[in-house]
């Protein structure tokens, strides 16, 4: 990004008057699209502007006086470009490297100004490999190019059209840092200094004197006819014979320049490590030092400009962003004469990125002598700009900004100080708008998690760190999960193939057309639609349009489910609805049809199908601590899927990721994660929670006729859910619970080879240590307990660790146009120390699949879709309680009922409901403290339903 500052000032050196001087601090991301990215030199074109020159492969940035981008000219047949580009004489440029393609050459390229090619030419360089590093040109227009191999420094002499004239060998020991380099000087005559040796030489290249330095690192040619020379602890000046006028200590110089007033500007590091700071210093003739600055960032290059202030480049190191993590950017900085600059430097959002309506950003920026700062936006090409905030702090360096409902298109960013609109930094390039959530979370209840449309899961990508936190919704800090996912394989013609979702994603947004081929990604239909119940209260705002485009817009043509309010099959807006399924719902399609995306997982080719995928939750007491992942899955291909397997994923790091035991409960299709012990340091503190993962409704297959499978809203006859078929850990390191390999084929056997309870490798089944025996379970066992296998007490070695785990069931098969539904619920518990955790997890995940499998709620006190078979009371929870819990019941059939709780005597202390009920499921809270509860003491209580002939009596505990 970009930042600007006009400084009204007029400066005298040496009797010159010079205009005002623009100072800038700039940061270009969107060029910076290699891990390293960096500005190796600035030049100064006329009073136009600047060229910069970057990257391992030869790119010339050319910017206006202010900074901002007017071109850039990639040359990628140019690798290994010298550090250096040299103005030419005829008003051009010239640049060395070599050329890509032609083995063993130095080349020399040409460029007009306009950074046209004139002409390229290649040097042979015999059997060896030579790189090429500096070019001059003489006052006859010839070049002399510097170049070095592993033991040999060359220098070649071409007449102005690049011809070949002579070449001469030099030796000695280049490396990295000991590179060669080449300085004009005005009697005709040049510099060419390497690692030990500074040369002065003829045109004919014959060496006229030279002088023996350690570790020579720079040198410049003055105006007054001297020469300033460094190595990495000195900087000398020298006159033409070589003979020394003076020398200075200094640190390790990068680059040095003098200003018109003969005051030099150069650049030192304590160190040639980037996370050494770079201090800029002027110094007299003499190197007296007259001002000083101090920058992090990394400077290669100082020279002065034309209206008498200084140009430096380099990078800023490790900058992070959202979608590219950590890079290395451009950096650019303009400062007056005597160093000092006002500047504002806009980090993100991301130059040139996408940005979605309704969604918020991070807008950051660093600033220099700017106290308040304006935020505004443009969406017609800066003609106008739109206030966000004004006279906010500008040491603040960020804001959240959520987008307005602004047209799609183009849209400028501008920070500026609000004392003077001249020091500011916009979008260059400009970031372009859309309709269109690629990632969104859900935050009904006590968990906030973070989801994507290609099938990301649990991770955030604000971060690019865990995404699943609790307690607290919106407000949660703490998180718990750094990803989860779906994955799934099965054989197609005996082929096996597996993909899904763990650190790389293998979905792509998008349903899969008629004709088999996927519908456009980047189409608003791909995109993450959010309802929230009640939505229609919100005041009018951001929030509110958002929810109202997604509920005119619900997408029930690609399966996004809805209510038919008036019977008739087809959807009508106003008079049907969504299907909330819970108090708030995010919905997408994905397909796994993208080959590079599959092949990037697990290395198999795709299948074919396509996820319609519901995450939802509850604002209710009962499910404040859980969320549902359902997935509807479709086979869209023209093949069979056999033995075909559904898997979750997850890397829980519940708080600090390095204490964490796993297991699983194969009788609630269970996998949990829990605490090492009762301190989860530095975040869940005592006592740590623990969390699970639950098929709440696993894949179906076909069964008796007398048998039933929880499927869509209701139950289908004649099929059976599958139970957990496997659970299998990975850990760090370990060569038997290893992760699968990502990217090639091999990881594809191998989470076949899971999937199915295997080891690894496939050779058999994994074996529980105590008993010897084989188990496609790993860790069944129950450390509350202390029986069994568990990572607990019942594994000899263990330690707790960083985990990942997976859940399986299956296997099954799926026909073309086949449909499969799997539904998960993540949830989320604390008890009285780490093992009670354990034991609130279990006891929670029975409720949760209880509730699950006989009620599909759309209110969750009241409208009930499944009517019970039988009359029920559920234990209550939590239990023990204070100061209140919840009760449960069903009824088969209307009734009138009563709820009484009574004490341990059977004396009557709270009436909860006395009336008339159709049938279905409820619940209703007891608080002890509230006037049924006649503030109670802590004891042991009986709660009590009478319903017809119907009585059942559970037992529950207070304790205060």
């Amino acid at each position: 990004m970009k930042s600007v500052a006009a400084i009204i000032a007029f400066f005298f050196y040496s009797g010159n008057l010079f205009p005002q001087t623009t100072t800038f601090e700039k940061t270009y991301q969107s060029i910076s699209t290699e891990q390293f990215s960096s500005a190796k030199q600035v030049l100064p074109i006329d009073d136009t502007g600047y060229l910069l020159n970057s990257s391992d492969m030869l790119k010339l940035i050319k910017t206006d006086s202010l900074g901002y981008i007017e071109l850039i000219k990639e040359f990628p047949d140019i690798i290994y470009p010298g550090a250096k580009i040299i103005k030419t004489n005829e008003g051009g440029y010239a640049a060395v490297g070599n050329k890509i393609l032609i083995t063993h050459n130095i080349c020399l390229v040409k460029f007009d100004q306009n950074l046209d090619t004139l002409w390229t030419r290649t040097y042979d360089t015999g059997n060896q490999s030579e790189v090429g590093q500096a070019v001059i040109q003489l006052d006859d227009s010839c070049f002399i190019i510097s170049s070095q191999n592993a033991s040999t420094y060359y220098l070649r002499k071409t007449d102005v059209n690049g011809s070949l004239i002579w070449t001469h060998e030099i030796s000695g020991s280049p490396t990295l840092l000991f590179k060669s380099y080449l300085t004009n000087l005005d009697d005709g005559n040049f510099l060419f200094w390497r690692a030990s040796d500074l040369f002065k030489m003829n045109s004919d290249g014959d060496v006229i004197w030279s002088k023996s330095v350690s570790g020579s690192s720079f040198s410049y040619l003055t105006t007054d006819g001297y020469i300033l020379f460094s190595s990495f602890t000195y900087l000398q000046k020298i006159n033409l014979d070589g003979t020394l006028l003076w020398q200075n200590d200094i640190d390790y110089l990068i680059s040095i320049t003098e200003n018109s007033n003969g005051n030099y500007a150069y650049i030192t590091r304590e160190s040639y490590s980037s996370s050494s700071p770079s201090i800029i210093t002027i110094t007299d003739t003499s190197g007296n030092s007259l001002s000083q600055i101090i920058k992090t960032n990394f400077a290669n290059y100082i020279t002065n400009t034309l209206d008498g202030g200084y140009a430096i480049c380099g990078y800023v190191s490790q900058i992070y962003n959202p979608y590219n993590s950590y890079r290395d950017y451009i950096w650019f900085l303009k400062t007056d004469g005597d160093l000092n600059y006002n500047a504002i430097n806009m980090a993100l959002p991301y130059d040139g990125d996408q940005l979605n309506i309704y969604n918020t950003y991070p807008i950051t920026w660093s600033s220099t002598n700017v106290d308040l700062v304006n935020i505004d936006y443009s969406i017609d090409n800066q003609t106008s700009w739109n206030p966000i905030i004004h006279f906010y702090p500008a040491s603040s360096e960020t804001f959240n900004w959520t987008l307005p409902t602004i047209p799609e298109g183009t849209l400028f960013l501008r920070v500026s100080d609000s004392n003077n609109p001249e020091t500011f930094d916009r979008s260059d390039p400009p970031q372009s708008v859309t309709n269109y959530q690629q990632n969104d979370y859900i935050s009904t209840n006590e968990i906030f998690m973070w989801i994507g449309n290609n099938g990301m899961g649990s991770h955030d990508p604000r971060t690019d760190g865990s995404g699943f936190y609790w307690p607290g919704g919106e407000d949660a800090t703490i998180p718990a999960i750094f990803a989860d996912g779906l994955v799934w394989g099965g054989k197609i013609n005996g082929e096996i193939r597996v993909n899904g979702d763990t650190y790389r994603y293998g979905l792509t947004p998008g349903y899969i057309t008629e004709s088999g081929l996927p519908s456009d990604p980047t189409d608003v239909k791909a995109k993450i639609f959010k309802l929230k119940r009640d939505w229609q209260s919100l005041p009018p705002g951001v929030e509110r349009d958002r929810y109202e485009f997604d509920f005119l817009n619900w997408p029930v043509d690609i399966g996004a489910p809805w209510i038919d309010n008036n019977g008739d099959g087809l959807y009508t807006p106003g008079i049907d609805n969504p299907d909330y399924i819970g108090d708030e719902i995010l919905y997408f399609v994905a397909n796994d049809l993208d080959t590079l995306n599959a092949r990037f997982t697990y290395g198999s080719d795709p299948i074919g199908l396509e996820f319609q995928v519901a995450t939802y939750g509850f604002d209710s007491e009962l499910l404040k601590d859980v969320v549902f992942k359902k997935y509807k899955i479709i086979n869209k291909s023209p093949n069979t899927i056999s033995d075909m397997y559904l898997t979750y994923w997850t890397d829980d790091d519940l708080g600090f990721a390095g204490d964490d035991y796993v297991g699983c409960d194969t009788l609630l299709n269970l996998g949990y994660s829990y605490n090492g012990d009762n301190n989860d340091e530095e975040f869940y503190g005592t006592p740590p929670p623990a969390l699970g993962h639950l098929i709440v409704q696993p894949p179906i297959s076909p069964a008796e006729v007398t048998d039933s499978a929880r499927y869509g809203k209701g139950w289908r006859k004649g099929f059976k859910n599958l139970p957990l078929t496997a659970f299998v850990l990975y850990i760090s390191g370990s060569a038997i619970y290893a992760d699968p390999d990502m990217g090639v084929y091999d990881g594809t056997l191998q989470l076949y080879n899971y999937m199915q309870g295997l080891l690894r490798d496939g050779s058999g089944p994994f074996i529980d240590p105590n008993t010897g025996l084989q188990t496609h379970f790993c860790l069944a066992g129950d450390p509350v307990a202390g029986s069994g296998w568990n990572e607990y007490n019942g594994w000899s070695g263990s330690q707790p660790g960083d985990r990942r785990f997976t859940l399986t069931s299956g296997s099954f098969s799926m026909a073309p146009g086949d449909t499969q539904e799997v539904t998960i619920a993540i949830l989320i518990k604390k008890g009285i120390d780490f093992l009670n955790s354990v034991t609130e997890i279990k006891n929670y995940s029975a409720l949760v699949q209880d509730w699950y499998n006989t009620t599909l709620v759309t209110d969750v006190n009241e409208v009930n879709n499944i009517i019970p078979s039988e009359f029920s009371l559920f234990q209550n929870y939590p239990n023990p309680f204070n100061p209140s819990t919840v009760i449960s019941y069903q009824l088969a059939e209307r009734s009138q009922i009563t709820l009484k709780v009574f004490d341990i005597l059977g004396r009557e202390v709270a009436t909860l409901i006395n009336e008339e009920k159709p049938a279905g499921r409820y619940e209703v809270e007891f608080d002890s403290h509230s006037n049924k509860g006649q503030n109670l003491s802590s004891g042991v209580y009986f709660y009590q339903l009478k319903a017809g002939s119907y009585i059942q009596t559970r037992k529950m505990i207070l304790i205060k």
